[in-house]
């Protein structure tokens, strides 16, 4: 299960090379984008992705992370597939991969507008997901949220469905190629929501880097150390010269699953303490 994913630089790089060539034809591309600044009235939050913007200006402006034949994502106001509030973010795969974009598989991911994370940083992340009606839950790889490295290959640590359920896996693209890793975390039952805490602390030492995970307020794993830490060390191709990782969110799946899938997410939220990111604790 080893996947080739391409690296942040390779995914702008082709970016770029787009917008020079519409530059060619007189139509601008945007700026990049700076991190949104800290959310205000709640205590060590750092990033808010709730769309109640009524946008996507929460996240990066990021095409390249459109692959296969997938839509953009959108912004959904149906109180049916929203959480909280009054918007929430619809992903769909409609298909088969049709080869078209970076990639060969299927990918529709948003990257939040907040700094990499660095060695020794811990986090919590909170949100909520609801995997829509029909989603291909028995299907092999199938990633709804990635803390990915920052060069080629799979992340280290990703949320994953497969075989029915959610898992926590990781590894699969670690330079040396130790320890990747799959734990199941609850059964993956379309049409209901999960609202999920995850703690990460990211390290190359496998002594250091852990992972937490809460669903709807109950704790799913304690403390796990993955045999290959929760980021990678430089190694990989397109790799910087420092440990970094960064967050995508959205579906990226096995080009040859020919089910439609659709994943809501909600709520997203990024802080310094469980308080700060839980939907069950206000």
């Amino acid at each position: 299960m080893r996947r080739r994913v391409p690296s942040r630089y390779a995914l702008v790089a082709g970016a770029l090379a787009t917008a020079a060539l519409l530059a060619s034809c007189g139509t601008e591309t945007p700026d990049e984008s700076e991190p949104v600044p800290p959310p205000t009235g709640v205590p060590n939050l750092i990033w808010r992705g709730d769309a109640e913007t009524g946008d996507l200006t929460q996240f990066e402006d990021t095409p390249w992370n459109i692959a296969g034949g997938a839509g953009p994502p959108e912004v959904v106001s149906d109180g049916a597939v929203v959480r909280d509030g009054r918007h929430a973010v619809k992903i769909t795969i409609p298909g088969v991969s049709n080869g078209e974009g970076i990639t060969s598989d299927s990918r529709n991911e948003l990257e939040p507008r907040i700094p990499d994370f660095k060695e020794g940083d811990e986090l919590y992340f909170g949100f909520s997901t609801l995997l829509g009606e029909g989603f291909p839950v028995q299907e092999e790889w199938q990633v709804i949220t990635q803390w990915k490295n920052d060069g080629q290959g799979s992340p280290p640590v990703e949320l994953s469905v497969q075989g029915g359920q959610f898992d926590l896996s990781g590894g699969y693209g670690h330079p040396d190629e130790v320890g990747a890793f799959r734990v199941p975390l609850a059964p993956a039952v379309p049409g209901t929501w999960s609202d999920w805490v995850f703690r990460i602390r990211f390290s190359t030492d496998p002594a250091r880097g852990e992972v937490e995970v809460w669903q709807n307020g109950r704790l799913v794993l304690p403390t796990y150390r993955p045999e290959s830490g929760t980021m990678y060390p430089p190694g990989n191709e397109d790799s910087s010269d420092v440990p970094l990782s960064y967050l995508k969110i959205g579906y990226y799946r096995d080009a040859d699953i020919s089910t439609p899938g659709t994943v809501y997410f909600d709520n997203w939220r990024v802080g310094t303490t469980a308080d700060a990111v839980a939907r069950y604790l206000g």
